[in-house]
């Protein structure tokens, strides 16, 4: 049986981007583990900073707790490029791993994100990692708005994407539910995420040491007491308000 972590960092502050959870075979077993502290769910670049630290504290034990393998539900790379230079397991990042896999099974992919921040911070990953050229459509929309996601879909679709990507779980499963028959892969991030991590595990493969060398100085007392200090300091998750049109 392959012992995968799965890290998600929204799951104090947004229940519905942790529920609901793929289902997987028996021989995966997929732990879920609620990165502490109440980000702001529209997800913008000091949130990252802050997610960065609070992943990286809430993984580096991964190997101790006998995992084989660690998923971190996140946009871009930021924690778990952190946790792969001290972990020997693999480390995978949705955000990154769910494009890369859309482009084995078309040439474009859209990437529907839960808000217009969490979508910047998507565009400026796609960048760094070169593959925006690829990337047809940037969008935002909700799982408890059926209409207004039906319609995303499509919109996708029209701008000429071959895959679709969602940012969580919530927004794949609601797609599924109201376009079972939609034209295009629907992807699950922590679902093609968790099988991918399986699959390295089953053939012996992990990161480059060289991509990610270990820290000279790892300073880990540092990184736990930051880390600490910014949960402390966490506020309670709201919904942001979207300004009304005239």
């Amino acid at each position: 049986m392959t012992r995968i972590l799965v890290l998600q960092p929204h799951a104090f502050s947004e229940p519905a981007i942790a529920a609901p959870r793929p289902a997987f075979e028996s021989d995966i077993d997929a732990t879920y583990r609620a990165v502490g502290g109440a980000w702001s769910a529209a997800g913008g670049f000091v949130d990252a900073a802050l997610e960065d630290l609070a992943v990286f504290e809430a993984g580096r034990h991964a190997a101790e707790e006998g995992f084989d393998a660690v998923c971190v539900d996140a946009l871009d790379d930021g924690g778990a490029n952190a946790l792969r230079s001290m972990l020997a397991l693999p480390v995978l990042a949705t955000g990154k791993t769910v494009a890369l896999h859309a482009l084995t099974l078309g040439g474009r992919f859209a990437l529907i994100a839960g808000t217009r921040e969490r979508a910047v911070r998507a565009a400026a990953a796609q960048r760094q990692w070169g593959i925006e050229r690829h990337c047809a459509a940037l969008r935002t929309a909700e799982p408890d708005a059926p209409h207004a996601l039906r319609a995303t879909l499509w919109e996708c679709l029209d701008q000429g994407a071959e895959v679709l990507c969602f940012d969580s779980g919530a927004l794949s499963t609601a797609a599924r539910k109201i376009a079972p028959d939609f034209p295009l892969a629907l992807l699950d991030p922590v679902e093609v995420t968790v099988r991918l991590a399986q699959a390295l595990v089953a053939v012996s493969l992990t990161h480059s040491r060289t991509a990610s060398p270990a820290p000279l100085v790892p300073k880990l007392a540092v990184i736990e007491a930051m880390a600490r200090q910014a949960v402390s300091q966490a506020t309670p998750w709201t919904r942001p308000s979207v300004p009304a049109r005239d």
